[in-house]
């Protein structure tokens, strides 16, 4: 979630060895990590910073996992 939420699609991995994959190319090009470097905390600022619009965002999901335990008929 973290990661998705600060736009880095390209970082998320669905397995140990995809992770593994993913850092030792990024070790074997530190120019990608040197370009990204500069955009961190504007990312993340943006992201996790605009705290009423989280909360929004965070109402919604929790909306959802609790309908979802609801039996059915029951609201």
């Amino acid at each position: 979630m973290v990661l998705e939420r600060m736009g880095l699609h390209g970082f998320i991995t669905e397995n140990l060895g995809s992770y593994i994959g993913r850092a030792v190319a990024l070790f074997q090009d530190p120019s990608l990590l040197a370009a990204l470097r500069p955009q961190l905390r504007e990312m993340t600022r943006a992201a996790w910073c605009q705290g009423e619009a989280y909360t929004r965002e965070f109402e919604g999901h929790l909306r959802k996992a609790v309908a979802a335990r609801q039996p059915e008929g029951r609201s």
